[in-house]
Protein backbone atom coordinates (compact mmCIF):
# COMPACT_ATOMS: atom_id res chain seq x y z
CA UNK A 1 0.00 0.00 0.00
CA UNK A 2 1.63 3.51 -1.02
CA UNK A 3 0.24 6.72 0.90
CA UNK A 4 -1.82 9.23 0.50
CA UNK A 5 -4.82 7.15 0.83
CA UNK A 6 -8.17 8.20 -0.40
CA UNK A 7 -11.13 7.05 1.47
CA UNK A 8 -14.92 7.59 -0.25
CA UNK A 9 -18.21 7.72 1.24
CA UNK A 10 -20.04 6.95 -1.74
CA UNK A 11 -19.08 7.39 -5.21
CA UNK A 12 -17.52 10.64 -5.84
CA UNK A 13 -17.13 12.23 -2.21
CA UNK A 14 -13.74 11.41 -0.82
CA UNK A 15 -11.35 12.51 1.51
CA UNK A 16 -7.75 12.33 0.95
CA UNK A 17 -5.38 11.32 4.05
CA UNK A 18 -1.86 11.84 4.25
CA UNK A 19 -1.97 8.09 6.09
CA UNK A 20 -3.67 5.26 7.02
CA UNK A 21 -3.59 6.39 10.77
CA UNK A 22 -5.11 9.68 10.01
CA UNK A 23 -7.72 7.62 7.93
CA UNK A 24 -8.87 5.11 10.73
CA UNK A 25 -8.53 7.82 13.30
CA UNK A 26 -11.10 9.77 11.24
CA UNK A 27 -13.50 7.49 9.98
CA UNK A 28 -15.99 6.10 12.87
CA UNK A 29 -16.65 2.49 13.21
CA UNK A 30 -20.14 2.31 13.24
CA UNK A 31 -19.89 3.47 9.31
CA UNK A 32 -17.32 0.53 8.61
CA UNK A 33 -19.57 -1.67 9.90
CA UNK A 34 -22.36 -0.05 7.93
CA UNK A 35 -20.02 -0.81 4.62
CA UNK A 36 -20.33 2.84 3.32
CA UNK A 37 -16.98 3.16 2.44
CA UNK A 38 -14.35 2.21 -0.79
CA UNK A 39 -10.56 3.07 -0.20
CA UNK A 40 -7.68 3.06 -2.80
CA UNK A 41 -4.17 3.73 -2.20
CA UNK A 42 -2.18 6.35 -4.28
CA UNK A 43 -1.90 3.75 -6.87
CA UNK A 44 -5.19 2.56 -7.23
CA UNK A 45 -4.79 -0.64 -5.13
CA UNK A 46 -8.68 -0.98 -3.71
CA UNK A 47 -8.23 -0.81 0.19
CA UNK A 48 -10.25 -3.04 2.78
CA UNK A 49 -11.69 -1.03 5.89
CA UNK A 50 -13.20 -3.50 8.12
CA UNK A 51 -13.77 -3.63 12.05
CA UNK A 52 -10.84 -5.18 13.60
CA UNK A 53 -13.00 -7.11 16.55
CA UNK A 54 -16.67 -6.69 15.15
CA UNK A 55 -17.71 -7.49 19.00
CA UNK A 56 -16.72 -4.58 20.35
CA UNK A 57 -18.83 -1.52 20.56
CA UNK A 58 -19.33 0.75 17.82
CA UNK A 59 -19.49 4.08 19.30
CA UNK A 60 -16.49 5.21 21.61
CA UNK A 61 -12.96 6.02 21.51
CA UNK A 62 -10.94 2.49 20.97
CA UNK A 63 -9.87 2.54 17.91
CA UNK A 64 -11.31 -0.46 16.50
CA UNK A 65 -10.99 0.24 12.13
CA UNK A 66 -8.15 -1.82 10.06
CA UNK A 67 -7.21 -0.67 6.68
CA UNK A 68 -5.28 -2.95 4.12
CA UNK A 69 -4.69 -3.75 0.61
CA UNK A 70 -7.68 -6.18 -1.13
CA UNK A 71 -5.58 -6.49 -3.94
CA UNK A 72 -1.73 -6.90 -4.55
CA UNK A 73 -1.68 -5.27 -8.02
CA UNK A 74 -3.24 -1.90 -8.54
CA UNK A 75 -6.50 -2.56 -10.85
CA UNK A 76 -8.51 0.19 -9.91
CA UNK A 77 -6.66 3.54 -11.04
CA UNK A 78 -9.54 4.69 -13.78
CA UNK A 79 -11.85 4.97 -10.33
CA UNK A 80 -9.90 6.66 -8.38
CA UNK A 81 -9.10 9.08 -11.10
CA UNK A 82 -12.68 9.87 -11.66
CA UNK A 83 -12.79 10.46 -7.64
CA UNK A 84 -10.10 12.50 -7.63
CA UNK A 85 -11.23 14.41 -10.61
CA UNK A 86 -14.31 14.79 -9.45
CA UNK A 87 -13.18 15.86 -6.07
CA UNK A 88 -10.42 18.26 -7.27
CA UNK A 89 -13.17 20.09 -9.53
CA UNK A 90 -15.55 20.42 -6.70
CA UNK A 91 -12.79 22.50 -4.38
CA UNK A 92 -14.28 25.83 -3.75
CA UNK A 93 -10.83 27.81 -4.72
CA UNK A 94 -9.38 26.15 -7.22
CA UNK A 95 -5.80 26.77 -8.07
CA UNK A 96 -5.91 24.82 -11.28
CA UNK A 97 -8.69 24.78 -14.36
CA UNK A 98 -11.02 21.46 -14.87
CA UNK A 99 -9.56 21.26 -17.97
CA UNK A 100 -5.79 21.40 -16.23
CA UNK A 101 -6.94 18.39 -14.09
CA UNK A 102 -8.56 16.40 -16.89
CA UNK A 103 -5.18 16.31 -18.43
CA UNK A 104 -3.38 15.47 -14.94
CA UNK A 105 -1.88 11.69 -14.40
CA UNK A 106 -3.15 9.36 -11.59
CA UNK A 107 0.17 10.75 -9.80
CA UNK A 108 -0.42 14.33 -10.51
CA UNK A 109 -4.18 14.17 -8.96
CA UNK A 110 -2.97 12.65 -6.04
CA UNK A 111 -0.38 15.13 -5.16
CA UNK A 112 -2.86 18.07 -5.97
CA UNK A 113 -5.75 16.69 -4.00
CA UNK A 114 -3.29 15.84 -1.13
CA UNK A 115 -3.57 19.96 -1.09
CA UNK A 116 -6.74 19.91 0.61
CA UNK A 117 -6.04 16.26 3.23
CA UNK A 118 -8.80 15.57 5.56
CA UNK A 119 -6.77 15.83 9.20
Amino acid sequence: MKEPVIICEGPLDADVFESIQAAVRYIEPVDVADGIFTGYDSEGRLLEIFLTDPTKPLYGRDINITIKDAEKVPSHQGELICVLRHFLKSVQKKPVSDKQVDAMSLAELVDEALKYKTD
